[in-house]
């Protein structure tokens, strides 16, 4: 008879039903324990596969839908989108199969698109529209933007001890990631206090973005910093949609943030001080350690400080006051370079302690000393954004304006749209800069470069940019002609560009603000003599783009009245049309066809009436690979029968290809129209070729409205393509912020976003927990009935081991 022993080692693998466990066979009973516990939790194995099964099912839908929508923006990416080679939505895909040719010794001075219904030709071009125009001088900034200070020899150098990232995952749950965001914090910045901290903080989620099903938002609307009782820096969760901390960096920062789980707030370790956050050292120790970069005219070097502190011409000059110290550094650095720029460029020492660079006297060439941050350029006395012989956009208004700046930020800034308002979305003190009517505002520590994308981003109505070669601003109005005009005012205005009142500047180019080089250069209309159907006729337009009854010309150049005229020959090219037409309706076709079969194609039955359901994952191990693939096409055959949704889209883009009216009898006209099969109830769009291929030759333009015309830009009723675009979007709208119906119902791999936020993966999801739950619950079952057939097996073991010494006492 068998020993413990040998049963408790007599184990068998057994199915994946019992994972890892061991379980012992029923050598001492005689029972197939094995099959008895199976068959006890049969019916949790149904349960389970009936489940899978329906979320088996729900995978395919939404691979289904999934398809569709794919197809879907597939057709409008190639047919409607700007970017397409073959935009049908688009005029200028029409205007650009048409061959419109200027002919004469003139006609470089002219370029035309479409086609004249009228003879034109053009007798003279006197002037060309411009522009106004206003540049002006920047060396009224530059003189202080470039001003130096003294460096404190004797003063340290306080850095931050938090450089480093949080980085917050914003919603989301156990299964689901949120939306991700990186707070950086660089050396430069240095807070003395835990509500110093908590304010840059709120600064930069005012910066970042949280995407959720509502779009994508400031993060400090979801979010805020705030420095409780004890002096923890406290970060709160606004919505009370949960958030946590899955990463810190940074030595510093990590001593005061950790990894959090996911709750409605988190809270630094211990309460901070300005001992946990700033570091304070000797300036000359600080900047051994540094790299200043010296760029003349584009060509940089860089320059370590250590080898000039540990230079022997510093050593032996630099004594105990702090001037001796700044005349011992510029003669060694300027013996550098000398070297690195043949003498062309200098450093001394200032008589308050300060440095003085100078570069080459010609115009145009540029001079940058910086650090390679701002704390550098601070140690060094070389300011915010470092030292420049010309202005640089880096550079902040405060940095730029000098002393004058207090004077000028007096203004609350608003919380109206385009109002500058602060990091902590408090009222600010700024400036307003006021152009052709638009007002601007701006902090003192906004940069050159955000008043230039401000006001080239803004409705004033003009463009400004900046060269570094020149050293001038350059504003430019958007429109040309006569009434174009800038107008520029505002006390920030004023300081930066001086004021301009267009209304009193009489010559066609005057002086303007002369204390700082302004000069502004009226707009002109263009002037040209053109003949219309034998009349001559002297016009002038604000745009060098002139319509002569549908030729679009562009006026490039002037010649006089009396030389060759400019004449214009106009052929059609109509095969890039055609063939495009013909692919659209084949897409089209493709698409309305597994449209119409996606909702009219009943499940399959087997013999018995049964439903096709997915197999299993028991059947699938016992069958082989093509009895599976035949099954599952069967299994997945009407799997969106009778689909309101699908239905209905079928209805509005056969609606969109057969209009009625004007373009419904254009679309006709030209060789388009809607066909129906009795057979199968499907309705496909129909071209005859040699009919579009006529209307090209003898009415281009009404081809053109017939796929472009829309009412929101005027028409009476929409061209195909409108309608059409509408309704795809309708459905499958890829946007986060307005998702398509179908996208909302299945999601789409062109969204990342809804691939987990649509209805068909709640039900799965919903379904998964399911599973789990009764996987649970077997699991349990089979514990229970194994641990009970083990010591069942050991009693019945343990009393054969009795029976037989017993026996054996006995004699046998």
């Amino acid at each position: 008879m068998a020993s413990v022993t040998s049963l408790m080692n007599s184990t068998s693998s057994t199915s994946s039903l019992y994972g890892n466990r061991n379980v012992i066979s029923g050598l001492a009973s005689g029972m197939d324990t094995e099959a008895m516990i199976e068959n006890s939790v049969a019916g949790y194995k149904t349960k389970i596969s009936s489940l899978q099964q329906k979320m088996t099912q729900m995978q395919w839908k939404q691979d289904a839908y999934r398809s569709l929508i794919t197809q879907m923006n597939n057709l409008l990416n190639k047919y409607t989108s700007y970017t397409s080679s073959t935009n049908l939505f688009s005029s200028s895909f029409f205007s650009k199969a048409i061959n419109t040719v200027a002919n004469g010794a003139n006609a470089a001075k002219v370029s035309a698109t479409g086609k004249s219904s009228s003879n034109v030709s053009i007798d003279a071009i006197k002037q060309l529209a411009e522009a106004a125009s206003y540049t002006v001088g920047t060396n009224h900034l530059v003189d202080k933007g470039s001003d130096t200070s003294k460096i404190e020899w004797n003063k340290n150098v306080e850095t931050s001890k938090v450089a480093g990232s949080i980085t917050l995952e914003y919603g989301g749950g156990d299964k689901k990631s949120g939306s991700t965001i990186r707070l950086s914090f660089g050396e430069d910045e240095v807070f003395n206090s835990a509500q110093e901290m908590a304010d840059a903080i709120n600064a930069k989620l005012k910066e970042a973005k949280i995407t959720t099903s509502s779009g994508s938002n400031s993060a400090d609307n979801y979010l805020e910093a705030s420095v409780d009782a004890t002096g923890r820096v406290v970060i709160n969760d606004k919505k009370n949609n949960n958030f946590r901390i899955t990463g810190v960096s940074g030595e510093g920062m990590e001593k005061i943030f950790e990894e959090t789980e996911r709750g409605s707030l988190a809270v630094s370790k211990a309460p901070v001080k300005k001992a946990d956050l700033v570091d304070s050292v000797g300036r000359e120790e600080y900047l051994k350690d540094q790299t200043i970069y010296v760029n003349l005219d584009g060509k940089t070097k860089s320059i370590k400080l250590e080898d000039i502190f540990n230079s022997d011409t510093y050593k032996n000059t630099a004594k105990g006051t702090e001037q001796e110290k700044s005349e011992a550094f510029a003669t060694a650095l300027n013996e550098r370079l000398n070297s690195e720029f043949n003498g062309k460029v200098k450093v001394e020492a200032n008589a308050d302690g300060s440095l003085k660079f100078t570069g080459p006297e010609n115009n145009g060439s540029t001079l940058t000393i910086k650090g390679g941050s701002d704390a550098v350029n601070n140690a060094l006395g070389l300011g915010e954004g470092g030292y420049s012989t010309t202005l640089q956009t880096s550079w902040t208004l405060k940095k730029v304006l000098g002393d004058s700046a207090a004077g000028l930020f007096t203004e609350a800034a608003t919380n109206a749209d385009g109002d500058y308002v602060d990091s902590a979305d408090k009222a600010a003190k700024v400036a307003t800069i006021e152009i052709n009517g638009t007002k601007l505002q701006f902090g003192e520590d906004d940069t050159i470069q955000t008043v230039m994308d401000k006001i080239n981003g803004s409705d004033a109505g003009v463009e400004l940019k900046y060269s570094s070669m020149t050293g001038n601003f350059a504003f430019t109005a958007k429109e040309t002609g006569a009434d174009s005009k800038i107008d520029i005012g505002g006390t920030l205005g004023t300081a930066l560009f001086g004021r301009v009142d267009s209304s009193q500047i009489a010559d066609d180019k005057a002086e303007v603000n002369p204390d700082i080089k302004g000069t502004y250069t009226k707009g002109k209309d263009a002037e040209f003599v053109a003949t219309v159907n034998g009349e001559r006729l002297e016009l002038t337009r604000s745009s060098n783009t002139v319509d002569l009854d549908g030729l679009s010309v562009t006026l490039k150049g002037t010649f006089d009245e009396g030389s060759e005229k400019i004449t214009f020959t106009t052929t059609s090219d109509s095969d890039k049309i055609v063939d495009t037409v013909k692919a659209f309706v084949e897409d089209y076709n493709k698409l309305v066809t597994e449209l119409h079969n996606a909702y009219s194609t009943m499940p399959l039955q087997d013999s018995k009436g049964n439903d096709y359901l997915p197999l299993t994952e028991d059947e699938i191990s016992k069958n082989s690979e093509s009895y599976i693939k035949s099954y599952e096409e069967k299994a997945k055959t009407g799997l969106l029968f009778g689909d309101s949704d699908l239905s209905n889209l079928y209805t509005r883009l056969t609606q969109s290809v057969q209009s009625s009216g004007e373009i419904g009898a254009a679309l006709r006209s030209i060789g388009l129209s809607v066909e129906y099969s009795s057979s199968n109830g499907l309705s496909t769009l129909n071209l005859d070729e040699e009919k579009l291929r006529s209307a090209l030759d003898s009415d281009p333009d009404k081809v053109k409205n017939a796929f472009t015309a829309s009412t929101s830009t005027g028409a009476s009723s929409n061209g195909i393509m409108a309608g059409l675009k509408s309704t795809l979007e309708m459905y499958g709208k890829t946007s986060i912020g307005s998702p398509g119906i179908l996208v909302k119902k299945a999601g789409t791999t062109l969204s990342s976003y809804s691939l987990s936020d649509n209805e068909i993966q709640d039900k799965i999801d919903s379904l998964q927990k399911q599973i789990d739950k009764w996987q649970d619950k077997m699991s349990d079952r089979i514990d229970f009935y194994t641990n009970q057939f083990t010591r069942l097996e050991m009693l019945i073991n343990q009393m054969n081991s009795q029976s037989s010494a017993l026996s054996g006492m006995m004699g046998g």
